[in-house]
């Protein structure tokens, strides 16, 4: 029990504040020196940003005269691929920065396709995405007639559609379920 000419602020010696103030401001000069010497690195990774949309190509860039008469590029050693290429009218992309609400979640997000088309789609997001069937995770039949899984960035996944009958079958991405897109079997 305290009386009323006691004080409830707990008082430490000089050299114990001393002692936590260097415990304050050590790490603070190392980070503030680690920031310093690489700022230049830190600052010169800009934010990500939704890819602008297709246009004509770029100079310096091939365009499909100079692809070799199979349609497909040559690899590094000049080879053409012996596989055939999927047709762009038969692949989605997931285009960078499409994990943030208000991008484009996939290009395009509206494919129409002939039945048994194998559906190319390319995630060129950092992050995972995924093509499902359904409206969303709110529905009841989401993933029944098509899901390619987990698709990590840069790498690719298929949807065949040889077993959807003519229609349009929407999709969304299970990791995002703001990503929406429609396919269109004909």
């Amino acid at each position: 029990m305290t009386t009323h000419d006691e004080t409830h602020i707990t008082r430490t010696s000089p050299a114990r504040f001393m002692k936590g103030l260097i415990i304050i401001i050590i790490p603070l000069i190392v980070l503030g020196f680690i920031t310093i010497v690489y700022w230049e690195d830190t600052a010169s990774i800009p934010p990500p940003v939704s890819a602008p949309p297709p246009s004509a190509p770029t100079p310096g860039t091939p365009d499909s005269a100079a692809l070799p008469s199979s349609g497909t590029p040559p690899d590094s050693t000049g080879a053409t691929s012996s596989t055939p290429a999927a047709a762009s009218s038969t692949a989605i992309s997931i285009p960078v920065g499409a994990s943030t609400p208000g991008n484009p979640a996939y290009a395009p997000d509206s494919l129409p396709v002939s039945k048994g088309d194998i559906i190319t789609v390319t995630n060129e997001d950092a992050q995972p995405h995924t093509v499902t069937s359904g409206s969303g995770p709110e529905d009841a039949n989401a993933a029944q007639l098509f899901d390619t899984s987990i698709i990590m960035a840069g790498e690719s996944g298929e949807i065949d559609t040889a077993s959807l009958e003519a229609g349009e079958y929407q999709y969304y991405c299970t990791v995002h379920p703001f990503m929406k897109g429609l396919i269109t079997v004909q």
